[in-house]
């Protein structure tokens, strides 16, 4: 059974619906001006059977324009090999950034890399897990600590676009507009 939540506003102004699964996983997203008008919508789609669809799609407005999407891949044997992001620049979509994932054995202390690029395929930073611990480190290698992750992000990765952003910079300009208004 699909489940809707109304949330409380975490930014002025916009009404949040979150909509959630019988598992629980939240699927869809919406945000609403105070006079009901779609501001966004953060649509997730997954399919666990053999076609393996996972998939992002950020809609804006009352006409729900698609402006942005992210899209997973998979092997033939259901292993993540990564995902890709892109954006609408012209109507037409490009290519934001791209994770590859490698999945390494079980008898590995390292079980899994995200090596994060650009729009430009140069790689900008990566994440490990080894020994069920998550570390970032730069593209060439050098461990970021926990405490400068922040900073790290900040001051490397300010051209780096992802849909996550997208939406952030979305809400922030509606709630500004209405704000202003």
């Amino acid at each position: 059974m699909i489940k809707a939540t109304i949330m409380e506003p975490s930014r002025p102004l916009l009404k949040t619906i979150c909509f959630t699964d019988s598992l629980g996983g939240c699927f869809r997203i919406a945000y609403f001006d105070k006079n009901g008008v779609p501001v966004l919508e953060r649509w997730d789609e997954v399919h666990l059977d053999k076609s393996r669809i996972q998939s992002t799609s950020i809609l804006v407005g009352a006409d729900y324009k698609l402006v942005a999407y992210r899209t997973h891949l998979w092997n033939s044997q259901n292993k993540p090999l990564g995902s890709e992001d892109y954006k609408l620049v012209d109507d037409e979509f490009q290519l934001i950034n791209r994770c590859v994932i490698e999945i390494y054995s079980p008898n590995d202390p390292i079980r899994r890399k995200d090596i994060w690029y650009d729009s430009n395929n140069n790689p900008r930073y990566m994440c490990i897990e080894e020994n069920d611990n998550f570390k970032i480190y730069t593209p060439d290698g050098q461990e970021i600590d926990v405490e400068g992750y922040g900073v790290f992000f900040y001051e490397n990765l300010k051209d780096f676009e992802t849909i996550d952003e997208i939406v952030q910079q979305i809400l922030k300009a509606a709630t500004e507009k209405l704000l202003a208004g």
